[in-house]
C-alpha cells in the first residue's frame, strides 16, 4: 500500500518540526507499511496544484493531512480541491485538531472519506489494516467516515496509555538541517534546535482549550533521555524544546523530569511549557540546574473573575508569584495573555497590559490575543448557546486571523473592542522595543568605555 502523508505550507522560512506528522510515520512502519512518502510543502513551499501532479506520478492509495486552524484550513481545502481533479483518487484522511472537534463538517467539506480523531498513531495503523484486508470502517474504532450521503462516527478509541511504547519519531523521513536551523526561544545563535514530547495532555480543562484527548500522561524520563541522546548522536543538537502542553503539571512531576535530566548529564539547554502553581523557587531552581533556561506561562488573564469563568484553576497571586520567581531564579518566563472571555472589559485589559510591560524580558515580544473559540472547545458551545455562532461552518467563515474578533464575548461593540485592543498593545510593543533600545545603547557603553568585547552590536543579540 503506497501512503502520503502531507506537511501543510505554513508560509515561514524556517519550521518547528511537525512532530505530529513525525511520530505517526514512524508508528506506521512500525506496523509494516514501509511504502511511505512525506509531501513536504512547508520546506520546499509546494504550489497548491502541484500535489495533483505528484499523487498521479506516485498512484497513492492513501493520502492523510492533518491540521487546524483558519490558515492551515484554507490550505488543505485548497490542497484537496487539486487532488479531487487529479486522475487517480485515493482514500483521503483528515486528523488534528480541527477535523477531530467536527468531523461531520470536514468530511462534507473536503470530500474526504475519512477521520481520524484524537491520537493517529493506532488508529490510523488499524484504519490502514482495514483498507488493506477490504475490511469495514465500521469496525475501527476512533474514526468518523462517509457511507454514501451519511456520516458515521465510531466509537473513540482508548488513548495511548504507555508513551514508551511509542516509537521514536521518524526524523529520517524529514530533511532535519532545516528544522535544526530554526531558533527556538532563548536559545543561542549557535544552537541546532529540536523539539521533542516528554507528555501529552493536561490536568485542566480550561474553556477555550481545543485539546483532542482527556487525561494527562508522562513518557519516562529514560525514554526521554534516550531520544535525546540519539538527536545528539545523529543531528548535533544542542537545544530541546519540550513542546508538551504542560511539562509541570505536577510539583512531583517536575522535579522527578529535572532530576532525571540533571542526573543524564546532557550537556544541553531546554525549555518548557509551565503552570504558574508549580513555579516555586525550589522547583525552579532543580529545572535550572538540569539546563533549563525558559518556561512558557498561560497567564492567559490578570483579573480573578475572568480566570474563573475560563475554569483557569489559577489565581492572579499566582501569576505574580510564579513569574517573580522565574525571574529570580535566572530563567526567562514567557508571557502569555488573552483578552475578549467572558468577563472581560476595558478594565481586565489594562491589568494584562501592565503585567506585559512590567515583566518584560525583551527575550521575545508578547501581545494581547483575543481569545478564540475553537469547535471542540466549551467557549464553542457557549457562543452557540447565546447565538453569538450559528455552526462550525459559520466559526471557520468568521475566523481568518489569531488578531481578529471571531466572536465578540465582552458587552463592547466591536469598533470599541478594537480599538481598546489597538492602543493596549500598541502600548505593550513601545515598551518592548523601548527595553530593546535601553539593552543595545548599554552594550555599545560597556563595548566603548568598558572594553566590553562580549557586545557585537543589536543584530547579535
Amino acid at each position: 500500500m503506497k501512503i502520503l502523508l502531507i506537511v501543510i505550507d505554513k508560509e515561514s522560512h524556517v519550521n518547528f518540526f511537525p512532530l505530529g506528522i513525525a511520530y505517526l510515520s514512524s508508528s506506521i512502519i512500525k506496523y509494516g507499511y514501509n511504502d511511505l512518502t512525506i509531501f513536504n510543502q512547508e520546506v520546499y513551499h509546494y504550489k497548491d496544484e502541484y500535489i495533483k501532479i505528484f499523487n498521479n506520478e506516485g498512484n497513492f492509495d492513501v493520502i492523510g493531512i492533518g491540521f487546524y486552524g483558519y490558515q492551515q484550513y484554507k490550505k488543505a481545502v485548497s490542497l484537496f480541491k487539486h487532488i479531487h481533479y487529479a486522475k487517480h483518487r485515493p482514500i483521503l484522511v483528515l486528523g488534528g485538531h480541527g477535523p477531530s472537534a467536527a468531523p461531520e463538517f470536514f468530511l462534507k467539506k473536503l470530500n474526504a472519506d475519512v477521520i481520524v480523531i484524537g491520537e493517529g498513531e493506532k488508529v490510523f495503523c488499524n484504519l490502514l489494516d482495514a483498507i488493506a484486508g477490504s475490511s469495514p470502517f465500521s469496525a475501527v474504532k476512533g474514526i468518523a467516515y462517509r457511507d454514501g450521503d451519511r456520516v458515521i462516527i465510531n466509537d473513540r478509541e482508548a488513548v495511548i496509555s504507555n508513551l514508551d511504547d511509542l516509537p521514536f519519531p521518524a526524523w529520517d523521513k524529514f530533511p532535519m538541517e532545516h528544522y535544526v536551523m530554526e531558533r527556538h526561544i532563548a536559545a543561542k545563535h549557535t544552537d541546532r534546535c529540536f523539539p521533542v514530547l516528554a507528555s501529552r495532555g493536561c490536568m485542566y480543562n480550561c474553556n477555550f482549550c481545543y485539546r483532542m484527548y482527556k487525561g494527562y500522561r508522562l513518557r519516562s524520563v529514560e525514554s526521554v533521555v534516550e531520544e535525546i541522546k540519539k538527536l545528539k548522536r545523529d543531528y548535533s543538537i544542542t537545544h530541546i524544546t519540550f513542546a508538551d502542553e504542560n511539562l509541570m503539571c505536577t510539583e512531583n512531576n517536575a522535579l522527578d523530569f529535572a532530576e532525571g535530566m540533571a542526573k543524564a548529564k546532557l550537556g544541553i539547554k531546554w525549555n518548557c511549557m509551565g503552570r504558574l502553581k508549580v513555579a516555586k523557587p525550589h522547583v525552579l531552581k532543580a529545572m535550572k540546574e538540569a539546563g533549563c533556561t525558559y518556561v512558557n506561562y498561560g497567564i492567559e488573564s490578570l483579573d480573578q473573575h475572568v480566570l474563573d469563568l475560563m475554569d483557569k484553576k489559577q489565581t492572579v497571586e499566582e501569576a505574580y508569584e510564579g513569574v517573580e520567581n522565574t525571574i529570580n531564579s535566572g530563567l526567562l518566563p514567557g508571557l502569555n495573555i488573552i483578552w475578549g472571555n467572558l468577563g472581560d472589559n476595558g478594565e481586565t485589559l489594562r491589568k494584562g497590559v501592565e503585567f506585559l510591560k512590567r515583566y518584560n524580558t525583551s527575550v521575545q515580544m508578547r501581545t494581547v490575543k483575543p481569545v478564540t473559540p475553537y469547535p471542540g472547545t466549551k467557549l464553542f458551545d457557549i457562543a452557540i448557546e447565546r447565538g453569538l455562532l450559528k455552526d462550525v461552518e459559520d466559526f471557520y467563515n468568521k475566523y481568518t486571523n489569531s488578531d481578529r474578533l471571531t466572536v465578540n464575548f465582552t458587552e463592547l461593540p466591536d469598533n470599541e473592542f478594537y480599538k481598546l485592543l489597538f492602543e493596549a498593545n500598541k502600548e505593550v510593543a513601545e515598551s518592548y522595543y523601548k527595553t530593546i533600545s535601553d539593552v543595545t545603547v548599554e552594550g555599545f557603553r560597556r563595548c566603548y568605555f568598558e572594553n566590553d568585547l562580549s557586545f557585537r552590536g543589536p543584530r547579535h543579540r
